[in-house]
């Protein structure tokens, strides 16, 4: 999930980027591969594609597992640069 927690509070829906266990795929502009995967609680090596959904939070009924401070910095970034915020 890449929206805010104010915006979680505020909004029924959560706004998430892709994650894609195929990290051998040509990377992308505001693609992100996750240097913590394993502290992330993620199966595998993986990326974050800087593609984006939203969804009604009651589709979530699970969590993997959240990003380190540091690859979280690092897609907040990358996602500035794509959206050209």
């Amino acid at each position: 999930m890449v929206s805010s927690d104010t915006y979680n509070q505020l909004i029924p829906d959560l706004i998430v980027a892709q994650i894609t266990g195929n990290i051998n795929a040509p990377p992308r502009f505001g693609d992100h591969r996750i240097a913590n995967w394993q502290q992330a609680g993620l199966l595998a090596p993986s990326m974050v594609r800087a593609k984006l959904a939203t969804l009604d939070s009651r589709l979530v009924t699970s969590v993997l597992g959240r990003l380190p401070a540091s690859d979280m910095q690092a897609v907040e970034s990358n996602l500035r640069a794509a959206l050209q915020l």
